[in-house]
């Protein structure tokens, strides 16, 4: 009778059972090597993530923050990833939005608050719609795109690490507005896009409704507003009535963060070209 432990392949921490209690690797042998097992696993997985992302879409569009409240009492394994969830909605994002809201041009990027502080830069190099300002434009607009599509995760710790101003209860931690910050920007990746496919759904169907056009950014902004509000009351705990006092300075450090996100990005831009 051979009595010499086992040992972990992976971690090679001492066995008790057919799993690891360190890492979770799985010992192997005659039966985990079959192709029955394998396929069945491989079953088991495909069905596993199927629930995971129907739970995870289900509640981000219909109990916003409700999987970051989950998170942060440490219920996780139902969910798929929002940082997986982000990362999706930021690849549909640069595929097929209506807007640049992350990639601004150089024209777009010399309109915004900070313009003071990046306009001395660019004239160094060429005065505003001089024929060199064309070129510099064009160089910046297509490295604009590639850079933003990149560099756009950082509004998440950007806006994470103003939430604590007015989310500070002691019991959430930096991963929890962190969170709360991808759940945020996933939904102002995607939601452009459906507004998108919307209207012209209803377009198609009532060519007369194209007057609606108009109220785009406003049904834009009307569903950040609700998807935040919603957000802050399920994540967070709190009341109808707190969410409703903290949406406008919630709204408020969303933009603060989302400038120095397009701050960073021109500088990031910027040196890549000169």
């Amino acid at each position: 009778m051979n009595n010499k432990p086992d040992f972990c392949k992976n971690c090679e921490a001492k066995l008790n059972g057919n799993f690891c209690h360190l890492c979770g690797e799985q010992k192997l042998n005659k039966n985990t090597r079959s192709l029955a097992f394998i396929s069945e696993a491989f079953v088991s997985e495909i069905t596993s993530l199927d629930s995971k992302i129907f739970m995870t879409l289900k509640n981000f569009f219909f109990m916003p923050g409700k999987q970051v409240h989950d998170f942060h009492l440490g219920r996780r394994k139902k969910y798929f990833s929002l940082i997986s969830l982000f990362f999706i909605f930021n690849l549909i994002y640069f595929l097929s939005s209506p807007m640049t809201d992350f990639n601004l041009s150089l024209v777009e990027q010399l309109h915004q608050p900070y313009q003071a502080l990046i306009q001395p830069e660019v004239e160094k190099i060429a005065k505003f719609k001089s024929p060199e300002f064309k070129t510099v434009q064009l160089k910046y607009d297509a490295m604009s795109d590639t850079i933003a599509k990149s560099v756009i995760i950082i509004s998440v710790p950007l806006f994470a690490l103003l939430l604590p101003l007015i989310n500070f209860q002691k019991n959430y931690y930096l991963q929890d507005h962190i969170m709360f910050a991808l759940n945020i920007y996933a939904f102002i990746l995607i939601w452009p896009i459906l507004c998108k496919y919307f209207f012209n759904f209803i377009f198609w169907i009532i060519p007369s409704s194209s007057m609606l056009r108009e109220q785009y950014l406003t049904i834009l902004l009307i569903g950040v507003m609700s998807f935040i509000w919603c957000s802050q009351k399920n994540a967070y705990s709190c009341s109808k009535l707190e969410a409703t006092i903290k949406l406008i300075p919630l709204m408020a450090l969303l933009f603060i963060s989302h400038m120095m996100y397009r701050f960073l990005q021109f500088w990031l831009t910027w040196w890549q070209i000169n």
